[in-house]
């Protein structure tokens, strides 16, 4: 039932978690059960549906609307060119723009909305604002991507998009504010927040991997061995969010797509995108809403309440170390801690299908054909368990010296080669 803006007592939003422990009333909050509500309603309402082409006329006036806000917001991109400066990353010229939303942020959402909607615009300005990335370190993640999320929430919450805009929400607003989002990462050379390198999905983003999976459910001409596919990509990513999502990250990132996006060449070996969706949603409950570093930053309200849910139909389960939660149903687990890499040879948890990517990476849009590698060996000629054969083997090691006057030594046991000093630091 949407929100009653005439008698509504509106406030503006507040940081509510503010220590590991509140997690707990965060997961047992009205608005957890608003939002995650929100996901999976999107989640199914795109089912089966591809992403209208970009010229096309966006769905109803509201859609349209909030299309023609992000498409301000990307003009002043534009406007505002990054400052020469001595460090590569974070452009100073992204606090500019930042300014600008926070001063306009209320007047482009007035403009968006119609007259009876206005007394809730002060509240949901803060999750406007938020959306784009924090101004002070430049850096732009998945926290940020939630707060966009919890606007579009608002907005369904006092009736400003109807149950009908679901698939609309999903497929037309949410892209064009992706687009916003990868312009000004591009532009203002912006650092990821809490990046967990190629241990993660993305730098910055999560939710179009799992809307982009739910519109493939319902087909049988693409499979998730598509992910890995280079060719694929392209092609499906004017159709598909996922597709589009991969498309950008290959757009930024260079290499090995297996080392680049270990994660995702991981996933691209599940059978089926039901698995991938169901699997994705656990990691995001996992790797984003049970994280303290990203909730502490949520602001709450009186749309999205702190207060305790009156009923809990989605449960979110704390885990006891929050610094590595599970990767869901796709039968992956990290437990590296956000900002680490695992030391070298070392992969954090099991990979689905046992493999790991051969040295020097598996070049992208290839997979192993099928029996290359055997079950319980290693890539390569060498079995597990065995010594390669006599090419390059290590000489035998140098038997007892010989007293004066004896006989010379047996075969293999003659005096060590001679090594040079810094043989230990190779």
């Amino acid at each position: 039932m949407a929100i009653n803006c005439d008698t509504h007592d509106f406030k503006i939003p507040q940081k509510e978690v503010k220590a590991h422990n509140e997690l707990k009333k965060w997961a047992e909050s009205e608005a957890y059960q608003d939002i995650m509500g929100m996901l999976l309603a999107v989640n199914t309402a795109v089912r089966g549906l591809k992403m209208p082409p970009a010229t096309a006329e966006a769905g109803s006036d509201a859609v349209r609307r909030l299309v023609a806000l992000l498409d301000h917001m990307s003009s002043w991109v534009d406007e505002i060119a990054p400052v020469e400066q001595p460090q590569r990353f974070g452009n100073k010229a992204f606090r500019t723009f930042y300014q600008r939303l926070e001063e306009r942020a209320e007047p482009l959402l007035r403009d968006a909305l119609p007259p009876k909607l206005h007394r809730a615009v002060p509240e949901m300005a803060v999750y406007l604002t938020e959306s784009v990335g924090n101004a002070t370190r430049i850096d732009y993640g998945t926290g940020h991507e939630l707060a966009f999320v919890m606007l579009l929430c608002c907005l369904f919450k006092v009736g400003a998009l109807a149950e009908d805009d679901m698939a609309d929400a999903g497929l037309v607003v949410f892209p064009r504010y992706l687009r916003l989002a990868q312009q000004l990462q591009q532009r203002y050379r912006m650092e990821p927040a809490g990046s967990q390198g190629v241990w993660s999905l993305d730098d910055h983003q999560f939710v179009p991997f799992i809307w982009g999976s739910a519109q493939l459910i319902d087909q049988n001409r693409v499979s998730p061995k598509a992910i890995a596919n280079e060719d694929m990509v392209h092609a499906l990513a004017k159709d598909y969010l996922i597709f589009a999502a991969i498309e950008y990250i290959l757009k930024v990132k260079t290499g090995p797509f297996a080392e680049h996006s270990n994660q995702l060449w991981n996933i691209s070996a599940v059978a089926r995108w039901t698995k991938v969706n169901s699997g994705l949603l656990n990691m995001y409950r996992g790797e984003v809403l049970c994280k303290f570093p990203v909730i502490q930053h949520c602001r709450f309200g009186s749309i999205l309440s702190i207060a305790p849910a009156s009923e809990r139909i989605h449960e979110l389960v704390i885990p006891a170390d929050v610094t590595g939660g599970p990767l869901g149903g796709l039968g992956m687990h990290t437990g590296m801690p956000v900002g680490r890499m695992p030391p070298a040879g070392a992969m954090p948890g099991k990979a689905p299908m046992g493999r790991m990517p051969p040295p020097g990476g598996m070049p992208m849009g290839r997979m192993p054909p099928p029996g290359e590698v055997p079950m319980g060996r290693m890539p390569g000629t060498v079995p597990m368990g065995r010594m390669p054969p006599s090419a390059g083997k290590m000489p035998p090691p140098p038997g007892p010296a010989a007293a004066p006057g004896s006989s010379a030594p047996a075969p293999g046991q003659g005096a060590a080669p001679s090594v040079t000093s810094d043989a230990g630091e190779r």
